[in-house]
């Protein structure tokens, strides 16, 4: 008996269409993320100034189009940044130089290109930033600092399909967010389950999932537990989305040994937006963070130097 009324229930449920972005028109998005961080990121000016950042969040306004760089299975996409808004906070030995990193940071996005390269299937492979100055070793560090910081715009967009209409069920392995702003990729892996249901017209995604992630320039392990609510309007893409991912290093990680460790921290959302709506992202600025978090005693024993010094390449 339970057997046939879970039958009949399911077949009462709506068949779940195909699903995907729309890449060939123009897709304005308002992403914002936060994040704390587990370890210090450097954060690199043209001239004199590095900075290790504790935490951040970003709110940006991008305008997105595919471009004739497509394949069958993948997409270029390209993503203007009409406005965007940095905030900070770092160790209590940078504070103060923050605010003008960020500010010029600021400026350059006015006229930089986030390059991602999407399957059909939802993933985003690469993330690249494009149209920012590179002169020297310097302005080439600064554009990476800048890159990893979009790379966390580029996790939220992310939203994993299935590749077969119909499925309302369906489990990934990869993830953005389980990943750390690191120039040598991050290793680990993740199981992701995804469940899909119609309402009122549009398709609504929950996505739970697990994993670890280890940078590649670093000793520790980190564990990732992540979770995101989609809205999904089918053949055009999501109309908007939130998620969350927490992490912490594993025991056996060095920066864990004799104390916890700082957790890692992401939450943000996405909303499409109408061709005449505008956002305000607020100021660019730098704050005081509220918590202790990572320093750089507590980090001595893992490999979080400065890149920009000669003995740490």
């Amino acid at each position: 008996m339970i057997t046939l009324v879970a039958l009949a229930s399911a077949a009462q449920q709506p068949q779940i269409p195909a699903l995907g972005w729309d890449w060939s028109a123009n897709q304005r998005l308002y992403v914002e993320t936060e994040v704390r961080l587990p370890e210090l990121m450097w954060v690199n000016a043209e001239k004199n100034r590095s900075a290790r950042v504790i935490g951040f969040q970003i709110r940006a306004v991008l305008d997105c189009v595919a471009t004739d760089k497509s394949t069958a299975r993948k997409q270029q996409v390209e993503c203007r940044f009409e406005d965007i808004g940095l905030v900070a906070g770092g160790v209590a030995g940078d504070q103060g130089m923050i605010v003008h990193i960020l500010e010029e940071y600021d400026a350059l996005f006015d006229e930089a290109v986030l390059q991602l390269m999407v399957r059909d299937d939802g993933r985003i492979v690469d993330v690249n930033l494009d149209q920012v100055p590179v002169r020297n070793l310097r302005t080439r560090s600064r554009k990476e600092s800048m890159r990893l910081l979009t790379r966390f715009l580029a996790a939220g967009m992310e939203v994993p399909v299935s590749r077969r209409e119909g499925d309302a069920l369906w489990v990934s392995n990869e993830s953005l967010l389980c990943t750390l702003p690191t120039t040598l990729g991050t290793a680990g892996g993740a199981e992701i389950v995804h469940q899909a249901s119609m309402s009122d017209g549009l398709v609504e995604i929950a996505t739970n999932g697990r994993g670890t992630m280890s940078p590649g320039e670093s000793l520790n392990t980190f564990t990732c537990e992540l979770a995101a609510h989609t809205m999904m309007q089918p053949g055009a893409g999501p109309t908007e989305r939130t998620w969350t991912m927490r992490g912490e290093p594993t025991p056996g990680s060095p920066i864990a040994l004799g104390a916890a460790g700082y957790e890692y921290l992401q939450r943000g959302s996405l909303r499409r937006l109408t061709p005449e709506e505008s956002v305000d992202v607020g100021e660019t600025r730098e704050v005081i963070p509220n918590t202790s978090g990572p320093s750089a005693i507590q980090q001595w024993n893992t490999p979080t130097t400065d890149p920009m010094d000669p003995a740490g390449r």
